[in-house]
This record gives structure tokens, C-alpha cells and sequence, in this order.
């Protein structure tokens, strides 16, 4: 699953001052989000999320670039993904109006987003005004545009359980990190057709590719 032209455009501009990634904001009735002594469910809240991710497995998934004459980086699983670094609990400043609650958010969404993980955040922000809780979501463009973005996180935010699978279609799998070489090869196949003869050879690839690192 190869990186488009246009998610690699994404990633190519983004720069400190510039992030390429979209948010949104939605207020909620915290008293469902809360235990009887009144704190968020965090722990069953990043449960329930972890649960539906089967649903979007592409949030699970974060660029990944091989190296040279391997083509477009790929989406590989996250072999270190976990919820809690994806789904954080935070406080707004007193006395948690609107205005508190807007320049939280626009300190949240400032930096841009970790490459070595899935790019996306969710954060829980407690302390508003009349018990309300605020989410905040955070998504990269190279995943998903504005309203694509509502879809794509749908099944995490909707309040039924995910779809249950029929018994004889199994779970998805992790998708492993290709190799190098296997990449390369599937380059080099999809090049072989149009390149002189000398290239097409096993000796003249590699003599480029020493040309190359040289």
C-alpha cells in the first residue's frame, strides 16, 4: 500500500511552522464519559477505542521509507503502537469557557505530528464549564482530508460497538514491514520493460545501484 502523489506532497511540506494535518473539535455531555467519583473513564475510554481500530486498521499504520530504488515509501503497521500514545486526557485553564477551551486546543494542534507513528491524536479535555467534556481530533492530511477525516474516525466516536465478524472471516492481521530488497525487486520489474538491456541484466542493476551509493 504505496504512499499517493498527492500523501507524499503532504508530507514534503510540512515543516514546524507549517502542519499538514486537520482538526476538529466537538463538546459533549461529560456524565456518561465519567465514573460514579465523577473522574473520565480514560482507561475504558482507550479500551473501547483500541476495540473499534480493527474497523479502521489504516489508523494503524504509519509512512515507512526503505531507502533508495525501492519506490514510493509504503503503510506499515506501527510495531509499537499504543492507544495511550494516541488518546490522551488533558485540563483546560479555568474557568473553562469557550475561549479557554479554543486556545487549548490551538496549543495542541500546533506542533506537528510524530512520522514514526500512526498520524493521528485524539485528546480528552475535562474541566469545562458545567461538567462538559471537549474532543479534540487530530488527523494528517496524507490519511484523510477534512471530511474524509469525520469517516475515517466514525467507528472510533460512534457510541455501538463495532460491527461483530462473521465466524469464518478472521481478524486482520498486522501488516509486517516489507524488505528493502522486496521492494526493490517490485521496482525493478515494473521498470524492467522500458530500460536498455545492459540494465535489465541482474549485473547492470547492481552496477547502478553501486553507481549509486558511490
Amino acid at each position: 500500500d504505496r504512499l499517493s502523489a498527492a500523501d507524499l506532497t503532504y508530507l514534503a511540506v510540512e515543516a514546524p511552522d507549517t502542519p499538514m494535518h486537520v482538526g476538529a473539535l466537538v463538546v459533549l455531555d461529560g456524565e456518561p464519559l465519567r465514573d460514579p467519583a465523577g473522574r473520565i473513564r480514560l482507561n475504558e475510554l482507550r479500551a473501547a477505542f483500541q476495540e473499534r481500530l480493527d474497523a479502521v486498521p489504516h489508523l494503524r499504520r504509519r509512512p515507512h521509507r526503505s531507502g533508495p530504488l525501492t519506490g514510493r515509501p509504503v503503510w506499515v503497521e506501527d510495531p509499537d503502537f499504543r492507544i495511550e500514545r494516541h488518546v490522551s486526557l488533558v485540563n483546560v485553564a479555568p474557568p473553562g469557557d469557550d475561549a479557554a477551551l479554543l486556545g487549548l486546543a490551538d496549543r495542541l494542534l500546533e506542533p506537528v505530528l510524530d512520522r514514526s507513528h500512526p498520524l493521528w491524536r485524539i485528546w480528552l479535555i475535562d474541566g469545562l464549564a458545567g461538567g462538559r467534556v471537549a474532543l479534540l481530533i487530530a488527523v494528517h492530511h496524507a490519511i484523510a482530508d477534512g471530511p474524509a477525516a469525520l469517516d475515517l474516525f466514525l467507528p472510533l466516536l460512534t457510541g455501538s460497538p463495532p460491527t461483530a465478524r462473521p465466524a469464518a472471516t478472521p481478524a486482520a492481521t498486522p501488516a509486517a514491514t516489507p524488505a528493502a530488497r522486496r521492494l526493490s525487486a517490485r521496482l525493478r520489474g515494473r521498470l524492467a520493460g522500458p530500460l536498455p538491456g545492459w540494465l535489465r541484466g541482474r549485473s547492470g542493476w547492481h552496477r547502478m545501484r553501486a553507481a549509486i551509493r558511490a
